[in-house]
């Protein structure tokens, strides 16, 4: 692609997922990225950024949903950096989280043909992440702590995460209700 085609709007037909669970569709043998769309899905969208052999654009309108797509439990979903995936269903959240694995190993260690396995699931698809950043930034003479907002380095308010475990969002509330 060599002439600018930014802010122009296209269809794309998304047929897989990105590294970042973003969709990723051909527009005319050019490779897009879309955040917020799913595989199986016919979206309308706005280029916003052009690169020598992909682009991003934003997400304007689903025309045909994928099956696959739930509506997350989160109200900060759409704005917080924490969860990329939990409008996918949890089981194909689970095939996509083995799919990188495989993608690591062929990309990163070129090792092919190789059978892994599948994810085990969760008995709980919420609940399940023990691993809790919390950034920090100081206000004048307060302290404000929260979750990233979705590519940025901007702290959001968060009073609950459904996905913390149940001793982590614990820790999470004593620490910042105590700020």
């Amino acid at each position: 692609m060599t002439k600018s085609q930014i802010n122009k709007n296209i269809s794309l037909t998304i047929h897989s997922l990105g590294n970042s669970g973003e969709g990723i569709g051909d527009w005319h043998g050019y490779t897009v990225y879309v955040e917020g769309a799913l595989p199986g899905e016919i979206i309308e969208a706005q280029l916003t950024e052009q690169h020598h052999s992909y682009g991003r654009a934003r997400l304007n309108v689903i025309v045909t949903p994928s099956p696959s797509r739930v509506e997350p439990i989160c109200p900060l979903f759409h704005e917080c950096g924490g969860c990329q995936i939990m409008h996918l269903n949890y089981s194909d959240q689970l095939h996509f989280k083995q799919q990188q694995v495989v993608k690591a190993l062929e990309k990163i260690g070129k090792i092919t043909h190789i059978e892994v396995p599948a994810c085990i699931p969760s008995p709980s698809s919420l609940g399940y992440r023990n691993k809790i950043q919390l950034p920090v930034q100081s206000e004048g003479s307060e302290c404000r702590i929260g979750l990233y907002a979705r590519n940025s380095h901007e702290i959001i308010d968060v009073d609950n995460c459904a996905v913390h475990c149940e001793l982590g969002e614990t820790i999470y509330k004593k620490v910042t209700f105590s700020i």
